[in-house]
């Protein structure tokens, strides 16, 4: 099916972008082809990936199972099980405190559903308020909840690094146990740590999101829980769970590879059987019928879940991820779509306003640092990922309050880690709080520290900005002809997903392309239907480009061109119980 085996030529799209065939090696991907018995373009990706051969053998089928050989080698793990059963035989109040994300909300969900299930009991979730308390832990809050009862409290997806609440709260008497997947360099003092970001760690479970981490936990407690005879090995099938890890795996953008890969893959056949009543009523509302992807985890389920916590009630994802009452399901996921709408306004309005002001930062800057007065807090982080998009470069936007105080949510590029700078930032003395992932991060900052704050990271991101300019390539897999694509082929080069996170979907060169018709639809997407030149079966495609509406690849589609090639991922679309091939589009190469 492929086209050619050598093309070194540097294409230059009508964005301006560089682009290369990626290198291939042919004789270990015509190997690969053969062991495996799958089309030569799906060998060739994954002789890219240089995978060994025993890995190999279940990339394409991945199961958790393989993954799961070094889960004693976590830190703390079973000392945080016994915790929890320790409590629970001494009838105990168990509070899970989760973050307001999607990480957290399925994390809370994951532990509340497991030990009801198992145990019959009934663990409070507690979700703090994104804007009036902020991320992690807080003496105020922990101490409430000891005043209201608890006595042991599980935190997920946070506590990693609030040191001095977690030795102020134990001095209440509060047993706390740390279920997180942060960096974490220094241990606070809780009574269990579990966490495979840990220094001391060398379990190698360092990709996992919180809610991976969870359902470590979970195993070991089953199976800690089996061995005192408190639950039967048959009285609960874990994998049920595997929707919750999926959703928390692929909204919290962690590497899709390996062990994420298997638990998003299986989770993904659990969530197409509709069992959790508040994802099937999430997808319900949303009029989401076809099958379900990881495309739907991240741009359907998961934003209505983060609308919660960004602009609503923290608690709702959590509640509705965790209930068994179709009912009630229905009603949060009805609170979570409207919610949803309304971010979805001021998220727009706030774009506009610093799309303005980032334009106005000079264009040989590694970086734009940019803030506003009141800017929502919830839908920064969304607005400075889209502002990456469009400018490809590290991305700070900063929401002031009325004392000047400023928080920020950063988003970065390959090749330059924000998290990092912004610890650095902190001991410079620039940042009154400042920390995360490479890709993502977030800060707090009085605002007569932003220029020098704002200097701080020119400097230490120009070097690697300029190289990463100057080498600044983009490959595609393959070139491939409309005649070669059918819903089989698609389905094989599926096989090598989920994608997301350091698992990019494979991208095409589509060759010999002419749009015959198109036309703009719902959300400022182009439609088109596409064939291929000099055919005379006359072979067409259905191909879409998002948001093209009102850009070049809008411009050239709608005017339907002769003689294109054209930058595609390659999609299923079902309708009306029918599958037919369609093409992405985003990008397009003019032939001379």
């Amino acid at each position: 099916m492929h086209l050619e085996k050598s093309d070194t030529t540097t294409y230059v799209s009508v964005k301006k972008q560089k682009w290369k065939k990626a290198n291939s090696d042919y004789s270990s991907a015509n190997i690969i082809k053969q062991k495996l018995e799958i089309p030569f373009e799906v060998a060739e990706i994954l002789s890219r990936k240089k995978i060994s051969d025993q890995e190999l053998i279940h990339y394409l089928d991945p199961k958790i199972k393989y993954f799961l050989s070094n889960i004693s080698l976590i830190k703390d793990l079973d000392t945080a099980a016994n915790l929890v059963i320790n409590s629970i035989k001494n009838k105990e109040k168990i509070t899970i405190f989760g973050d307001y994300d999607v990480d957290g909300a399925t994390s809370s969900a994951l532990i509340k559903k497991f030990l009801a299930s198992t145990l019959k009991y009934n663990a409070d979730i507690y979700i703090p308020d994104r804007i009036t308390e902020g991320y992690g832990l807080s003496t105020n809050t922990l101490t409430d909840l000891y005043n209201k009862g608890s006595q042991l409290i599980i935190t997920v997806d946070c506590g990693s690094s609030d040191y001095e609440v977690i030795k102020e709260s134990k001095k209440l008497g509060l047993k706390i146990v740390v279920i997180d997947h942060h960096i974490c360099k220094k241990l606070p003092d809780a009574n269990a740590v579990v966490n495979p970001n840990r220094s001391d760690d060398s379990s190698g479970y360092n990709d996992l999101a919180a809610v991976g981490v969870s359902f470590i936990f979970v195993i070991r407690l089953y199976q800690s829980l089996t061995k005192e005879g408190l639950c039967t090995q048959d009285s609960f099938d874990l994998l049920s769970l595997l929707d919750l890890v999926a959703l928390g795996t692929i909204c919290d953008m962690v590497p899709l590879r390996g062990i994420n890969r298997a638990l998003v893959n299986q989770g993904l056949k659990i969530m197409r059987t509709h069992t959790n009543p508040g994802i099937k009523a999430l997808l319900d509302i949303s009029q989401k019928n076809s099958l379900i992807s990881a495309y739907h985890l991240g741009f359907i389920i998961g934003p209505r879940i983060n609308a919660g916590g960004r602009i609503g009630q923290s608690n709702l994802g959590s509640q509705l991820l965790s209930t068994n009452d179709h009912e009630e399901a229905l009603a949060i996921a009805k609170k979570l779509d409207s919610y949803n709408e309304e971010r979805k306004a001021i998220e727009m309005q706030i774009f506009e306003d610093a799309m303005s002001e980032a334009q106005n930062v000079n264009a040989s800057s590694p970086i734009i640092c940019i803030g506003n007065n009141n800017w929502h807090q919830g839908v920064i982080g969304i607005v400075a990922g889209k502002l990456k998009e469009i400018f490809n470069k590290p991305i700070a936007v900063i929401s002031f309050d009325d004392n000047n105080l400023g928080k920020a949510s950063c988003r970065s590029i390959e090749g330059i880690d924000f998290g990092s700078t912004l610890i650095e930032a902190k001991t410079a003395g620039l940042v009154l709080e400042g920390g995360g992932h490479a890709m993502a991060a977030g800060f707090t900052v009085m605002k007569d520290k932003l220029k020098d704050l704002n200097n701080f990271f020119i400097k230490s991101f120009q070097e690697k900005y300029n190289l990463i300019l100057q080498h600044r390539m983009y490959y595609f897999d393959s070139h491939l002809s409309i005649s070669s694509l059918n819903v089989e082929f698609i389905k094989e080069i599926n096989k090598l997903g989920p994608f997301g996170s350091n698992n990019i979907q494979p991208r095409f060169m589509l060759n010999n392309v002419s749009v015959i018709h198109s036309n703009i639809v719902k959300g400022g997407h182009i439609s088109c239907i596409i064939t291929e030149i000099g055919k005379r079966t006359n072979i067409t495609i259905q191909a879409i480009a998002f948001r093209a509406a009102h850009n070049i690849l809008g411009e050239i589609l709608l005017a339907k061109k002769y003689n294109l090639n054209l930058l595609v991922t390659l999609n299923i679309n079902y309708w009306q119980n029918k599958e037919n091939p369609q093409v992405i589009i985003s990008d397009i190469f003019l032939n001379n």
